[in-house]
Parts: C-alpha cells; structure tokens; sequence
C-alpha cells in the first residue's frame, strides 16, 4: 500500500495519519508539559478534528466540504455529521465524552488554545482528553485505511497540494 498515492492526496487515510501525529503530540505533552495547558488541548482536539474528518472523507465528503463554513474546525458539527454517517457503529461516545468534545470543541474552534486571552479558561482533566482522542482515532483507523481509495479516478479526488 503506497500512502503516498498521487490519486488522492487527501485521502482517509492520509488525514488518519494526520490525526495520530497530533494524539502522539498531546501524549507527550500529557507526560512533559512544557508550559500550560494550551499546546496539550490544541494537539487533543486537532487530533479530533482530524479524525472525524478522516471518517467523513472516508464516507464519500469532499475537501471542500470538509473545508467549508458548516464545518471547517467545528468540532461539534463534525460529529454530529459523523454520526449522520454511522460513526456510532463504530465508536461509543457516552453523555461526558460527547459534552467534552461539544463544550471543549467550543473553545478549540475559538482558537483560544492558540491565542493568549485574559482570563481563566475551564477545561476537562487531561487524561479526559487523550483517552477520547485516542479512543477516536482507534475506531476510525481500519475505516480510514480501508476507504482509501474511495475518491480515486472521481472528481473529489484531491491529485495535487
């Protein structure tokens, strides 16, 4: 299996790989931190992000869908798309992980993790986070690696950066 296809360069499989770069992130930022808790929320939820787009362009979403205003980094109306599309099937999300990733996502989309803003910010006990994100990319990762090849010879297929 070439993971470096030209038939589709943003393929489930790709973004996947996207999305287990930035949980091995939040891990060692879990273990190590270097400063706040900023860095560590940003790499948990860009791992969510990652993953449930991952499972959308898998389900046959293109791009531009996955890049427009519905839903560019909403974590919220990724999952509820998610879940249009089956993701139950996959993955179990009790009341307290969906309230983390709807609650939580809020301020991700916000970009207050990236940004410096007076004030106290509230959020989840870290190891919340990664148990989540993890437990995302585990269920979506047979799924990503086998649809692949959906957008291949299709005009969603992404065949240059």
């Amino acid at each position: 299996m070439n993971f470096f296809d030209q038939r589709d360069c943003w393929s489930s499989q790709i973004i996947a790989n996207g999305a287990k770069e930035y949980l091995e992130a939040a891990k060692q930022l879990q273990e190590n931190p270097l400063t706040g808790p900023k860095p560590y929320w940003f790499c948990v939820f860009q791992s969510i992000e990652l993953s449930l787009k991952a499972y959308l362009r898998g389900c046959g979403l293109s791009k531009e869908d996955l890049k427009s205003r519905k839903f560019g980094h909403k974590i919220g109306a990724l999952l509820q798309q998610a879940d249009e599309h089956g993701l139950k099937e996959l993955v179990s999300l009790d009341d307290q992980e969906r309230a983390i990733i709807n609650e939580t996502g809020e301020l991700y989309n916000s970009k207050v993790f990236q940004y410096r803003e007076a004030g106290w910010t509230s959020v989840p006990y870290a190891y919340l986070g990664t148990a989540l994100a993890e437990k995302i990319y585990e269920a979506i990762k047979p799924f990503a690696k086998e649809r692949m090849e959906y957008h291949y010879d299709k005009e969603t297929a992404v065949t240059k950066n």
